[in-house]
């Protein structure tokens, strides 16, 4: 079934805001909105010579010029929005966004596993609780946090193969790195990715960042090669995969962090 243009879906009736805003821009609602500005001109040219039936004919423009209009609002809010994430797809490494988290972690992964060690990704949830405040009224109710870890293997046996836990505490996660393992998280508690008490760390995002709690060892590396790699292309991710990412850095990020390190 063809997918209906915008053009078709802003005559429909029964079409919803959602149904709206959601649609994507193609080239022929571009090509629907230059023959529609076409129209409306020659049907102006024509209302200039008309004398009667000037009332209905400037109705029929109108209607015309309505629909150009809204088509006109929604390409200027899809052009805002596209700007804006390309905007965010410049920032320098000091001001990014990370939006694709799993896959900045699997790139980091492979980067840092080789035969001698292995690097694992894991997710955990757990019970947490979140505040907000509301005329002058603090609130407190229960959520699901998660947090999402890159360490070696053997380094988060002691959390268990569950991905549900019944709590997880900063001092469960400061023990994995003081056992002398690098980690990475991420997740929706900043006091459990952001507040550890280890001096050793480094950021990457302005919210809901990589954290980074680094030791001399292979994952310290291939983050140091992920940030060389960011500060040159940028973090947005977005539609690449993750093994033309690891090939990219291997190619020339992880000689230049050698050559540092």
């Amino acid at each position: 079934m063809k997918k209906k243009s915008l053009k078709d879906i802003l005559l429909d009736p029964k079409s919803n805001y959602e149904t709206i805003t959601g649609h994507i821009i193609t080239s022929e609602d571009i090509m629907d909105f230059y023959n529609l500005y076409l129209e409306i001109s020659d049907l102006e040219k024509e209302y200039e010579k008309t004398v009667y039936g000037r009332k209905n004919e400037a109705l029929k423009i109108r209607e015309k010029l309505m629909l150009l209009a809204n088509m006109n609002n929604l390409f200027e809010k899809n052009l805002k929005a596209k700007v804006q994430n390309y905007e965010i797809a410049t920032k320098n490494i000091e001001d990014v966004r990370v939006k694709e988290h799993y896959k900045m972690l699997e790139v980091l992964k492979e980067l840092a596993s080789n035969d001698e060690v292995k690097y694992v990704v894991k997710t955990f949830n757990f019970p947490a609780v979140s505040f907000s405040e509301n005329n002058g009224y603090r609130y407190s109710y229960d959520i699901m946090g998660q947090l999402i870890i890159l360490a070696e293997e053997k380094a988060l046996e002691k959390l268990g193969s569950s991905e549900h836990l019944t709590h997880l505490r900063r001092s469960m996660l400061e023990d994995i790195y003081n056992q002398g393992f690098s980690m990475v998280l991420a997740g929706t508690n900043e006091h459990l990715t952001e507040n550890l008490n280890i001096e050793n760390k480094r950021m990457l995002g302005v919210y809901q960042p990589l954290v980074f709690y680094l030791q001399n060892d292979e994952l310290s590396k291939a983050a140091y090669s992920l940030m060389l790699f960011i500060n040159d292309n940028g973090a947005d991710f977005s539609n690449l995969e993750v093994t033309d990412i690891v090939k990219a850095i291997n190619e020339k990020y992880i000689v230049r962090s050698k050559k540092r390190s």
